[in-house]
C-alpha cells in the first residue's frame, strides 16, 4: 500500500464552469491514450495510485492541494469517459451522487455482475465508516469498473473540526476486509480502531464467535470489570448499539459477512472491539493505516495562474497524439518520456 502525509484543505467555492469544461475536454484524449498504454487493468490500478491521481489533478489544472481535487477530477473523469469508447465507467461521486452509486451501476448496459458491483461498493463504504474509524466523516464515493467487473474505488472524508480530508484508494485486487487499501492521503490520528489491520486478524475471528454466540454474550457482559483506562469505554456496549446486536438474528462465517451485515456499523463494531479485548483478552489494532507535478497551474492562481491558451493547446496536442496524426515515432517520444519521469526522484 501507498501512503503518504498530504495535507488536503477544504476551500470554499466551485471550479469555474470555463475551467471544467477544459478539464474534460483535456481528460477525454488522456484517457483514450492511457487505456491504449496501459489497458483496462493498467487504468483502474493508476486510479488506485493515490499520488498518480494527485499529479493528474494538477495535469488538469485543479488546486494542487485541495480536497475538491478529488471531487472535482472524479466528477470529471466520469463525464469525458462517457463520451469515449474506453471500457471504463465511473459511478457514484459527492453527497447525494455518492448515495446514487449502486442505480448508476445498474443504470449500465453492460453484461457485468451488477450484484456483485454493488456489494463491493457498500463494503468499501463501511472501510471508511465502521472498521477504520478516524474523525473523518464520509461525504464523497466513486467506483470506477470495467466489463469483466474489475474495480477500483476512490472515497474521501472531511474532519469538520480541522476542515481537512482524507482520501482513500482501493482495488479490485485486494481482500475487502483486511489490509484493503490500494492507498491512502491524510494526516495521520491516534487512536485509530483499525479491524482491517493485519494486528486485528485475530480480534477478526474472534467477533466472528461473539457473534454467533450471542446468548453466552449476555452472560459474558454481565461478568465485565472495566480497567481504569481504555481506549474504549462502556457506553460502547450500552444501550442501541448492543441491543442491536444481539437483535441480529444471522450467523456468519468470517468477518467479511459479519461486517456486511445490516446493523454493522461504527458502533457495534466499537462494542465488539470492547468485548473481544475485556472478555477474549485479543486487542484490535489501534494504529492508523495512514510527488506532485505541475502543469497548468491551479484555478486558484497556485502554483500559478492558468494559461487558458497554453492548456487549449495541450488539448490540441493529445487530441493529436490520440488519433495517431503525430506519428508513430513522435508517440514513441512520449512514451519515452513518460518512463523517464515515472523514475526521476524527488530531491527534498
Amino acid at each position: 500500500m501507498q501512503t503518504g502525509i498530504v495535507n488536503l484543505p477544504l476551500h470554499d467555492g466551485k471550479a469555474p464552469k470555463w475551467l471544467y469544461k477544459r478539464m474534460v475536454s483535456l481528460l477525454i484524449p488522456f484517457s483514450k491514450l492511457l487505456y491504449e498504454e496501459v489497458g483496462e487493468e493498467g487504468f483502474l490500478n493508476k486510479l488506485a495510485d493515490p499520488f498518480w491521481f494527485q499529479s493528474l489533478g494538477c495535469l488538469v489544472g485543479y488546486d494542487w492541494h485541495s480536497s475538491g481535487l478529488t471531487t472535482v477530477l472524479t466528477s470529471a473523469l466520469k463525464d469525458a469517459l462517457a463520451k469515449t469508447d474506453v471500457p471504463i465507467k465511473i459511478a457514484g461521486g459527492k453527497g447525494k451522487t455518492a448515495i446514487n452509486t449502486p442505480n448508476e451501476i445498474n443504470q449500465v448496459k453492460w453484461d457485468v455482475d451488477k450484484e456483485k458491483l454493488i456489494y463491493v461498493s457498500r463494503m468499501i463504504a463501511k472501510v471508511d465508516t465502521a472498521l477504520v474509524q478516524t474523525n473523518y466523516q464520509l461525504y464523497h464515493h466513486t467506483i470506477a469498473f470495467s466489463k469483466d467487473g474489475k474495480w477500483a474505488i476512490i472515497q474521501q472524508g472531511m474532519n469538520t473540526q480541522n476542515k481537512y480530508a482524507r482520501r482513500t484508494h482501493f482495488i479490485y485486487s485486494k481482500n475487502l476486509t483486511l489490509e484493503p487499501y490500494a492507498g491512502l492521503e491524510g494526516i495521520p490520528e491516534e487512536n485509530v480502531l483499525n479491524m482491517t489491520s493485519k494486528d486485528s486478524l485475530n480480534a477478526q475471528k474472534i467477533f466472528v464467535e461473539i457473534f454467533n454466540n450471542k446468548n453466552q454474550l449476555k452472560h459474558d457482559i454481565a461478568q465485565l470489570s472495566f480497567p481504569r483506562h481504555h481506549l474504549i469505554t462502556i457506553n460502547d456496549i450500552k444501550n442501541e448499539s448492543l441491543r442491536e446486536l444481539l437483535e441480529i438474528n444471522e450467523t456468519v462465517s468470517n468477518f467479511e459477512e459479519l461486517a456486511a451485515l445490516r446493523g454493522i456499523g461504527r458502533k457495534a463494531i466499537r462494542a465488539l472491539a470492547l468485548i473481544s479485548e475485556l472478555i477474549y483478552g485479543e486487542r484490535p489494532s489501534y494504529e492508523d493505516p495512514v510527488k506532485f507535478s505541475f502543469a497548468h497551474g491551479g484555478k486558484d492562481g497556485t502554483p500559478y495562474k492558468i494559461n487558458k491558451k497554453d492548456y487549449d493547446e495541450d488539448i490540441s496536442l493529445l487530441n493529436k497524439i490520440a488519433d495517431k496524426s503525430l506519428g508513430e515515432e513522435k508517440i514513441r517520444a512520449f512514451r519515452r518520456l513518460s518512463y523517464f519521469l515515472s523514475h526521476v526522484k524527488t530531491i527534498e
